[in-house]
């Protein structure tokens, strides 16, 4: 098997890309959202044109998994598993330069929601994939493709139910999936290929704090339990653990093109903590585009437009069709009426004044109605 030039994969992975984006799975962390059957069908379509298998996993109405194989030769060799999800957070497209799902071409680069989190990973793995069973690729272990739902909310109608229910399908001794194989670039000019061992997780807990009630003439005599809550979240934001510095910390620093201070301040236990605090941001590393007029939307993406979402990322507004697809449910309402919805999700409320009649947004990137004032009441009548 010959091994391709990059630049033949660069076509197909690009308008798969296009298309992935273009299909709008919006999960916002509600059962009826996402509609990832888009995704799926579309990446169904797209591997059976290389006569491969797929198989549809569908444990929620709309939230299709597809998983396609390539035998290997050996039944008892190690297999690998290409992981992709194809769904993405929700948007508010008035944070953006260009249109959230267009998949539009800029500069070399794709724009659009999903475009790094995770949907060209997906395309780029799904083109791979076909590649190699297109030459008739047969490797030792099992090779095994898996578009998955529901990444971005938890997982439930996706990776959970796979695991639970279907693990035959997408059992692997060895799993690619988002940020495999990042690499950074060293101060000599050597890439290494960083290893992620954790990430900072979730641990909810309930904490009930108790005061002594006093009358507002007696300030001084109560204990209010709310200054008590204060101080504890204060605490709990300033605690720092100790640092344990590894073999694998170790090596990342190494592999930084920063200045010496930098680095023996980051590979001392005492000092680590408050090097990184100090750190700047991430920054772009070049000015927002400037903002194109949009189009008129179309009646299966404006409901989505009406959904509040995090990020003022790229997009932009398209030249080429999408794939037909079916219109995406109505969006759930949020039944807590609270800007403290306790469903997990990555999405801030709104950063800037609504216009009127515009739905509220709460944490969970929900849909709320816009709140009415009561109704003025009649003046009353005081004669006699």
């Amino acid at each position: 098997m010959t091994t391709p030039e990059a630049g033949e994969l660069v076509g197909p992975t690009t308008e798969l890309l296009q298309s992935l984006i273009r299909n709008e799975c919006v999960n916002d962390g509600t059962p009826e959202s996402g509609y990832e059957t888009r995704n799926a069908d579309l990446l169904q379509t797209y591997l059976e044109g290389a006569g491969l298998d797929v198989a549809r996993f569908e444990k929620q109405e709309g939230r299709a998994s597809i998983v396609a194989r390539i035998e290997g030769s050996d039944p008892d060799a190690a297999s690998l598993c290409l992981m992709g999800h194809t769904d993405v957070v929700p948007v508010n497209p008035d944070g953006w330069s260009r249109e959230p799902f267009s998949g539009e071409v800029l500069d070399g680069e794709v724009w659009g929601r999903g475009a790094i989190d995770m949907l060209n990973i997906t395309a780029s793995m799904a083109v791979a994939f076909r590649r190699l069973a297109n030459e008739g690729f047969q490797p030792k272990g099992d090779l095994i493709y898996f578009g998955v739902a529901d990444e971005e909310a938890g997982g439930e109608w996706g990776a959970e139910f796979m695991v639970n229910e279907h693990w035959d399908a997408v059992g692997a001794d060895y799993v690619v999936t988002e940020l495999g194989g990042w690499s950074q670039v060293d101060g000599n000019g050597d890439r290494h290929i960083v290893i992620n061992v954790g990430e900072k997780g979730i641990a909810w807990t309930r904490l009930r704090v108790n005061g002594t009630p006093a009358h507002g003439s007696m300030p001084f005599g109560a204990d209010n339990a709310l200054i008590t809550a204060a101080e504890i979240v204060r605490r709990l934001a300033e605690f720092r653990p100790p640092a344990r510095l590894d073999d694998i910390w170790r090596g990342q620093v190494a592999s930084l093109d920063v200045p010496d201070n930098l680095r023996a301040a980051l590979l001392d236990p005492a000092t680590v903590w408050d090097t990184i605090a100090a750190l700047p941001p991430p920054r772009p590393e070049s000015p927002t585009p400037a903002r194109t007029p949009r189009s008129r939307p179309t009646s299966h993406t404006a409901a989505r437009r009406r959904t509040p979402s995090p990020t003022r990322s790229i997009s932009t507004s398209t030249s080429a069709s999408s794939p037909a697809t079916p219109s995406r449910p109505p969006a759930a309402i949020c039944r807590k009426r609270s800007a403290t919805c306790g469903t997990a999700s990555r999405s801030p409320s709104y950063s800037t004044p609504r216009p009127p009649g515009r739905p509220r947004a709460t944490r969970c990137g929900t849909r709320l109605p816009p709140r009415r004032r009561p109704p003025t009441p009649a003046p009353r009548c005081n004669r006699d």
